[in-house]
């Protein structure tokens, strides 16, 4: 991987790095995209531009990914792939060198994990698109990403590519914005679709069913009919009489071993499975990082959304989300507490929590409801 660097820079040179210092500006003396496109055209070898701000630090997974989805991309196919960026403090950056490369960056998604925020849905902090093309920026475009990503967006669109929402796929950090970071609801963003890390030949989707034994295997049975579907059952024994932490602790025992890149959390009251393909439909939008599913009391509808309650059965997340914030999560939690606080966990972190307002479960009475 090669670093283009253009205009002022105080990054110490590498046999990889190149700076160009004397650049056209615009008017608020920012070099100019334009400048920086011809440039990357006429003076690197590879058929693709990453394109971020200059104290971006580069994961060896978001390097890999991104390689590996490039070498795929055949046929002269254009797209432009985007996403957003994770936030580290400057405390945790102390002794990272901004734009490093790999192999120096192996720790950096184990610090994403544990200690990142993300940036909100449709905020996107980095770009890759392919070498030579949309050099026809506006004169006066400078090169600040909150300036160019909606630029280059909005002219992929006109042009008929698909841009790609990679946040998953490739993790990226960068120093934690000084206004830091509030939860969010989900916004649709200019990404039609999201991209997802992993084989096609995995599931797409981990059912995380918590159960007592006795009933364990006829309930896995009827989440998965056939062999052919795009998501899997997970099953680990739960018996109440366990104790609060039992399903808690069966959810993530089978976290540990889930294969599809989106899990859910499941007890005895199983969700149709007619409304499988809907929730992997809803994740398909770029920035959807959790999705809300409603319930129902008796024949009463809930609300889809409640600050201060989780339903068992309704939701739904990224299974490297849950993987972040389960890991901390309170001693003998019962099943409603424990999805409560990791939902509230994601959000606090930057998570995007999408609503679909169709009935996952159904309680016959509150005491059930409260039971599980």
């Amino acid at each position: 991987m090669d670093q283009l660097l253009i205009g002022e820079s105080d990054l110490p040179p590498q046999p990889q790095r190149q700076v160009l210092a004397d650049v056209a500006t615009n008017a608020n003396d920012d070099p100019c995209l334009r400048e920086l496109l011809r440039c990357c055209a006429e003076q690197t070898r590879q058929d693709w531009l990453l394109f971020t701000s200059a104290d971006a630090l580069l994961s060896t997974e978001f390097c890999a990914n991104l390689s590996a989805l490039c070498s795929s991309i055949t046929n002269n196919r254009k797209r432009l792939l985007v996403g957003r960026a994770w936030r580290l403090s400057d405390n945790l950056l102390d002794g990272l060198e901004a734009c490093q490369l790999p192999p120096t960056a192996e720790g950096l998604t184990a610090l994403i994990n544990a200690h990142g925020y993300l940036d909100p849905a449709g905020q996107f902090s980095w770009a890759l698109l392919p070498r030579g093309v949309l050099q026809a920026a506006p004169v006066g475009l400078g090169c600040d990403p909150a300036e160019v990503l909606p630029w280059l967006i909005s002219s992929a669109q006109t042009l008929g590519w698909p841009s790609l929402d990679c946040t998953a796929a490739a993790p990226l950090a960068a120093p934690l914005a000084a206004a830091g970071h509030t939860a969010a609801s989900h916004t649709p963003t200019a990404a039609c679709k999201a991209l997802w890390p992993g084989s096609e030949q995995a599931p797409k989707l981990s059912l995380l069913l918590a159960a007592p034994e006795s009933q364990l295997q006829q309930l896995a049975d009827s989440l998965c009919p056939t062999p052919s579907l795009p998501w899997e059952v997970v099953a680990r024994p739960a018996d109440p009489s366990d104790g609060a932490g039992a399903v808690a602790a069966a959810w993530a025992s089978a976290l540990e071993v889930a294969q599809g890149h989106l899990a859910w959390p499941i007890t005895t009251a199983l969700p149709p499975l007619a409304l499988l393909p809907a929730v992997l439909r809803c994740f398909d939008t770029g920035g959807v990082d959790l999705l809300q599913l409603g319930w129902q009391l008796g024949s009463q509808p809930m609300p889809v959304r409640e600050p201060n309650h989780q339903e068992p059965g309704c939701l739904v997340a990224q299974t490297a989300w849950l993987r972040r914030v389960m890991t901390a999560l309170p001693h003998q939690s019962s099943p409603a507490a424990a999805l409560l606080w990791m939902r509230q966990q994601a959000e606090r972190r930057g998570a995007c929590t999408a609503s679909l307002p169709l009935t996952a479960i159904q309680r016959s009475d509150v005491g059930a409801a409260i039971a599980v």
